[in-house]
Formats: C-alpha cells, sequence, structure tokens
C-alpha cells in the first residue's frame, strides 16, 4: 500500500537500518541517523526511545493496516461496529493509514473495500475452479 523501505528496520545506536535482499543482502539500507544533540528533552534515552519507535515504524503500520482491514470487512460482525464509537475506531486507523500513505482517507477507505471485493471474488472463483475438477 504505502512506498515506505519494507521492514524489519532496526537500530544499532546510531543509524537506524532496514535489511535489503537487493543487490546484496549482507548489505543495509540506512534510513536515519540518529543524533543525540538534545540535553533539555532527555538526550541519550530520549534518542535511544526515539530511535526504537521509529525502527519499529514498519511494524506497527503493518499492523495498523491488519487492524483495518479485518475490521472494515463488512463481514466482521464485530461488537461494536454499528456504534459511534465503532465507526470512530475505524476513521482513526484509516486515517493513520492515510497519514502514512500521503493519500486521501477517503481512497484508502475505497481501496480496502476494493480489496475485500477482489479477495472475495478471488476465493469464489478458486472454490468454482476446485469444484470444476
Amino acid at each position: 500500500m504505502s512506498a515506505h523501505t519494507k521492514g524489519p528496520w532496526r537500530f544499532d545506536g546510531r543509524w537506524i537500518r532496514a535489511a535489503s535482499t537487493w543487490p546484496d543482502p549482507e548489505a543495509d539500507w540506512y534510513i536515519a541517523e540518529m543524533c543525540d544533540h538534545v540535553e533539555a528533552e532527555g538526550g541519550g534515552d530520549a534518542m535511544v526511545v526515539n530511535a526504537s519507535l521509529i525502527a519499529a515504524a514498519p511494524d506497527l503500520f503493518a499492523e495498523v493496516e491488519r487492524e483495518y482491514t479485518d475490521l472494515a470487512n463488512p463481514r466482521n460482525e464485530w461488537d461494536g461496529r454499528n456504534t459511534p464509537e465503532g465507526q470512530r475506531k475505524l476513521c482513526r486507523l484509516r486515517d493513520l493509514i492515510a497519514k502514512v500513505a500521503g493519500r486521501d482517507p477517503q481512497d484508502v477507505q475505497d481501496d480496502y473495500g476494493n480489496r475485500h471485493l477482489a479477495r472475495s471474488a478471488r476465493k469464489r472463483r478458486n472454490v468454482r475452479a476446485r469444484s470444476a475438477k
């Protein structure tokens, strides 16, 4: 969905790096260098916590996408789905995805709805193909 560098990312004390599989699986991609120059904001401790949060971003984003995909599925009748709080929850997840992906929230909602429809159509085709054998 998004064009960010795929995870996992890790923090090595100075750099946030993404493991690479191309062109050299032994090489890392540098995402960011962390600087420890803001003593008033917690210095080194804050830098390590911030770097850890940044390094966890791909995993966190993937979890937000999974949660939204699951909860937005019209066949998933989770408790609270049709309540104002349930709809706010869906909107918060959708808006987070839109913010990370740099997209309009309505486009994200339409895209995930279309994914569900496409996935359902593929499942139906696969079932028909298996029963035709």
